[in-house]
């Protein structure tokens, strides 16, 4: 089995090889995800066959994810077009990547709320890159587990002229049921799900 460290990685792209050589990392190198990886695959329910468009979308929100969070500059980024990106979570305005940049990073980004500030126990409007990234590497020291939540995938035709749409569900579990919903539209993204 390959690992993050030594030949790539088996779920992300855009990490090694001739195409980061001049990346610049934000910890100075590529992230290892060997164990990220290994509890991903431990608690997945799904294998989809490579290739197949499932495939191809878990392999652009890794690779996505990854960028967002470890590559310190929109240009090494590769799994996006940045002058067409936007972001939108739970039907809040669609906000671009200089502005997911300027929030403090994708963290905060994903953890946008309109509650009033006494009842946050995460405030994204407080946090900085560096301490949202803390906040999350210190609670979840070996990555997110794949079973710490349900995620459904929803590939879906618009039908506006926007083209093809990806859609995450979250159900939450617990007292406060509530659905949270991450739209991304693909044109951005069309160049590389064309591989």
């Amino acid at each position: 089995m390959d690992t993050s460290s030594s030949h790539g990685d088996k779920y992300r792209s855009f990490m090694y090889g001739e195409g980061e050589k001049n990346t610049v990392w934000r910890n100075g190198a590529p992230p290892n995800y060997d164990l990220v990886n290994k509890l991903f695959e431990e608690g997945r329910t799904q294998e989809w066959p490579i290739g197949s468009v499932e495939e191809k979308v878990q392999r652009l929100v890794k690779s996505w994810e990854m960028e967002m969070v470890n590559k310190v500059r929109v240009e090494d980024y590769k799994t996006l077009n940045p002058q067409k990106f936007t972001f939108s979570v739970n039907g809040r305005p669609s906000i671009t990547i200089a502005e997911i940049r300027q929030m403090g990073g994708s963290y905060n980004a994903f953890l946008q709320t309109a509650l009033p500030k006494e009842l946050r126990y995460y405030d994204p409007a407080e946090e900085t890159t560096k301490s949202s990234n803390d906040a999350f590497t210190t609670t979840f020291p070996a990555g997110l587990p794949s079973r710490s939540c349900t995620c459904m995938l929803v590939h879906r035709r618009s039908y506006t002229s926007s083209g093809t749409g990806v859609t995450w569900r979250v159900p939450s579990r617990g007292a406060h049921r509530v659905e949270t919903s991450l739209r991304i539209s693909v044109s951005p993204f069309s160049r590389w799900m064309r591989r």
